[in-house]
């Protein structure tokens, strides 16, 4: 019989290392995924999540069980990815406009406006200039919208895991939305 999350728990806040690696075993790639989407580069995404599980490694006898075990690592994470948008933000303050003029600039920003819409969806590189997309959002606006797009996590949990209000985690997904709308729009416009 396998135990169960709430088990591994308990047994990882007892000081067994064992269980605390079953407990990454289940959500390693799910968080993996989520790092890539928060920061857009494998080798970050694979730091975030080491550095996510080795935060959660230390803090174990914190989690209270208030939440989901899940979400609070994606909480440790979502402040990790911060941490990590400051940095980078503090090392080069024009990100957002060398992101944009890389989107309008690059072969595959000129792919997508000789290919039609159907076809735009389905090319890798359109996929590339919307991950660079996001990556240009404000990382509030970015995270929020990662975690009920790609996640799929419902307001509520977006709003327990960011501790604030389901009325400013519609804000921010309909603001980010709009932002990425924004940044695309020169490529789907002068596609058509």
């Amino acid at each position: 019989m396998q135990p169960n999350e709430a088990e591994l728990i308990a047994a990882a806040q007892a000081g067994q290392l064992s269980a605390f690696g079953s407990l990454i075993g289940f959500y390693q790639d799910r968080l993996y995924n989520l790092g890539y989407r928060l920061c857009g580069s494998h080798d970050d995404a694979a730091e975030l999540t080491q550095e996510t599980f080795l935060r959660a490694l230390k803090g174990i006898g914190q989690f209270q069980r208030r939440s989901r075990f899940y979400t609070w690592m994606v909480r440790i994470m979502i402040n990790l990815s911060r941490d990590m948008h400051d940095r980078a933000r503090r090392e080069t303050r024009h990100v957002a406009a060398q992101a944009h003029d890389l989107l309008k600039h690059s072969q595959a920003a000129q792919m997508a406006r000789a290919q039609n819409p159907g076809a735009r969806l389905e090319n890798r590189e359109t996929a590339e200039i919307i991950q660079q997309g996001i990556e240009a959002l404000d990382p509030h606006l970015r995270e929020t919208l990662v975690l009920r797009e790609v996640e799929q996590m419902s307001y509520r949990d977006i709003a327990e895991t960011l501790k604030i209000s389901e009325g400013t985690v519609k804000s921010r997904v309909f603001r980010a939305r709009e932002a990425l709308r924004s940044v695309l729009a020169p490529y789907v416009e002068e596609g058509r």
